[in-house]
């Protein structure tokens, strides 16, 4: 069970905020699972309150990165000290569509992490064109898989929103619904949202499993340079400063006593 997430998730609710999954963990309800190797909550916060409210909340157990800017909206990070679980925090957008799919996120029981609160399918979509530029063709298969499988989808506030945003070229392509999946889309409908989460949280155990394997296959290594494998193999879009950063925080806890280095999900 992955209870660093499920913590994260308990921790926001203690703070009273209002947040919501997206992502792949939200996919995996309403259309196929795959593979992942973290997890993306939306939160209501302003930017500014990131290191008085969000920072005191989690950096017993977690480092705590700190705020980037990407494309008009904030995005925080914690990586568990002890799981390497890594959570993305999105905060700062107040327009119309980031004001509406905190309005419609829906509740959730979830198989792992409980009850929570998740994205719709519609604005999901929007997340994940919009996210990627309609050029990721991984973000694009997500889509298509929603696409597909959520029959109900409210197509005039996609086209709204989606001309608000100026991705309405990105909707219009991805409606044709490709026939030759349609055996397979079946079989994932017919499963239910309970076990295609069910799905999900196993394939993301096994995106752990793999990485850890490679790291024992690389043999003796200090718990700082195993840190480093670990890291740059789960989140490579850390390359560069910010995983500087974060070795550099480890290194301070380490010789500290107070990090004894990363260890596998229980």
């Amino acid at each position: 069970m992955p209870t660093v997430e499920r913590d994260v998730l308990e921790r926001l609710k203690s703070l009273g905020l209002r947040w919501y999954v997206t992502g792949s963990w939200s996919l995996g309800v309403y259309a196929e699972p795959r593979m992942t190797r973290d997890i993306n909550i939306v939160i209501d916060v302003p930017p500014a309150t990131y290191d008085a409210l969000i920072r005191p909340a989690f950096e017993s157990d977690f480092l705590v990165n700190d705020l980037i800017e990407v494309g008009g909206r904030a995005i925080g990070g914690l990586i568990h000290k002890r799981q390497i679980v890594r959570v993305d925090l999105i905060l700062g957008r107040t327009d119309g569509w980031a004001r509406s799919a905190m309005d419609r996120r829906r509740q959730v029981q979830h198989p792992t992490l409980g009850a929570i609160w998740n994205s719709t399918p519609e604005d999901l979509i929007i997340a994940k064109l919009e996210w990627s530029d309609g050029a990721s063709e991984l973000q694009m298969r997500d889509v298509r898989s929603l696409v597909r499988l959520v029959s109900d989808l409210d197509w005039p506030y996609l086209e709204r929103y989606a001309a608000a945003l100026g991705i309405g070229d990105r909707v219009e392509a991805v409606r044709a619904i490709d026939q030759g999946q349609a055996q397979l889309d079946e079989r994932v409908r017919e499963a239910g949202p309970l076990e295609r989460m069910r799905l999900h949280a196993e394939l993301y155990g096994q995106a752990f499993d793999l990485v850890w394997a490679q790291a024992d296959a690389a043999g003796a290594m200090t718990e700082l340079q195993r840190a480093r494998f670990l890291l740059r193999r789960l989140y490579p879009d850390l390359e560069g400063p910010r995983l500087e950063s974060i070795m550099t925080r480890l290194a301070v806890e380490w010789d500290a006593g107070a990090w004894t280095g990363f260890r596998r999900r229980e």
